[in-house]
């Protein structure tokens, strides 16, 4: 997996963060996975297709999630992850991936993206057809993760 298509996501994913919520963050250790059981109990799925093919997961503990969702309605109190809570996860999600593929298109790679799905439980788990690569991200409101599994279209 070449760095030039996982960069635009880390790059996207802080400047989505600081503008919905005025917080930074901190990327963490990269891992290389084959397979994918997330000890986090929210993901955001998001499927790549086009000249990159695969997924991008944006995974975080419940309470994270309230806080993000929180945090981008202007500190209003998000107790539960309510329809407008999970909404405001999945726009987040989507948010970055569509200006991540938008620095991709800069690169002159033709990328489509798909609704988000959000999945909420335990030990979920996630097969992907090729490695993912694991992007740590620290913040003020919590820990998340960005699960990049993308290939070039053969």
């Amino acid at each position: 997996m070449k760095a030039e298509y996982i960069n635009p996501f880390v790059s996207a994913f802080f400047n989505v963060l600081k503008q919905t919520t005025q917080i930074d963050g901190k990327r963490g250790q990269l891992t290389l996975r084959t397979n994918f059981l997330s000890p986090y109990e929210v993901a955001v799925i998001i499927g790549l297709i086009g000249d990159l093919e695969g997924q991008v997961v944006y995974t975080m503990q419940e309470d994270v999630a309230k806080n993000l969702a929180s945090a981008m309605m202007m500190g209003f109190p998000v107790e539960e992850l309510n329809d407008l809570a999970r909404s405001a996860i999945s726009e987040f999600a989507n948010m970055v991936t569509g200006n991540a593929v938008i620095l991709l298109g800069s690169k002159g790679l033709k990328i489509n993206i798909s609704p988000p799905t959000l999945v909420k439980g335990k030990d979920i788990e996630i097969t992907f057809e090729v490695p993912m690569l694991s992007i740590p991200i620290s913040t003020p409101l919590g820990d998340m993760e960005i699960d990049v599994a993308i290939r070039e279209k053969t």
